[in-house]
């Protein structure tokens, strides 16, 4: 602290943490000293003022996510990760896992990934890596040049990718750029998707494989098997549209193109009319 002919300068505990207990790159501490008896007397009351029991029990989220520079100068992440954790870490801790309410949506999982790479939100102050790693089998975030050759790893499925790739319209159009041509039959889709090797195919439970499985045998009543380009205009949806496909059942509009519909010679281009097509998969409509 200095004394100046112009009085007295306090500067902010904020200030004094640049340097004291801050690593230099490569070169240590830069200054050596966290101790706060350092400056403050024992008799000094180290809580401030603004931590009340509101404040402890609830409200200090806000603050932890807008400035959390300010909770480190005393607190370190440990003590944050142990409370929310359960554990008894000071004696206000609750002694009970502590979840945000924002963790507790729907959504959540599928958005906290875009938070925490552009920076938002404070997910250090309760989670380590080893915590990430409990969900994310995949390493997480993604290395440079990952995407060159992003397999799934031995041992972890398909379905770890889509915990952040919701919207896979950029997957859809790089993936199957290649087989736009190409035969909807078996041995094309299975080995990615093994899925769809189900017998019965109108058993399987992701709706969307079972909707092309289906029709792997068109070739013997059409002659030949349908192509990719013939229902699919483009791949992929958007992310709007990929929600709303997630909450509700089958474009049947699609599928009554040539479900009960009649060629130019008035012959039945495929079975499964009404609600003949629903009952292959629904058996149990109109119980």
């Amino acid at each position: 602290m200095a004394a100046p002919a112009t009085g007295t300068i306090k500067p902010t505990m904020l200030s004094c943490y640049r340097c004291h207990g801050t690593y230099h790159n490569g070169q240590g501490k830069i200054a050596e000293g966290v101790d706060c008896l350092l400056c403050h007397p024992k008799t000094f009351e180290l809580t401030p003022p603004d931590h009340t029991m509101r404040f402890i029990k609830g409200t200090h989220g806000k603050r932890a996510g807008k400035d959390p520079a300010y909770c480190a100068m005393c607190h370190q992440s440990t003590f944050c990760v142990g409370c929310h954790r359960g554990e008894k870490t000071s004696p206000n801790a609750p002694g009970k896992p502590v979840i945000p309410a924002n963790h507790r949506k729907a959504q959540w999982r599928s958005k906290h990934g875009g938070i925490f790479l552009d920076g938002k939100g404070a997910c250090g102050s309760c989670h380590t890596d080893a915590s990430c790693k409990r969900c994310h089998k995949t390493v997480m975030p993604h290395p440079v040049g990952w995407i060159k050759n992003h397999h799934p790893e031995p041992g972890i499925t398909i379905e770890d990718c889509y915990v952040c790739h919701i919207d896979r319209n950029k997957c859809q159009n790089c993936h199957h750029k290649t087989v736009r041509q190409a035969e909807l039959i078996a041995s094309n889709c299975t080995p990615c998707h093994a899925e769809m090797n189900q017998k019965p195919a109108t058993g399987i439970k992701h709706k969307g494989y079972a909707e092309h499985a289906v029709h792997f045998d068109v070739a013997k009543k059409k002659g030949k098997p349908y192509r990719c380009f013939e229902c699919h205009v483009d791949f992929g949806t958007s992310q709007a549209a990929r929600q709303v496909e997630l909450q509700q059942g089958h474009d049947l509009r699609l599928c009554y193109q040539c479900h009960g519909a009649l060629d130019p010679f008035n012959k039945l281009i495929a079975p499964y009319k009404g609600a003949a097509l629903c009952r292959r998969c629904h058996s149990d409509l109109g119980v």
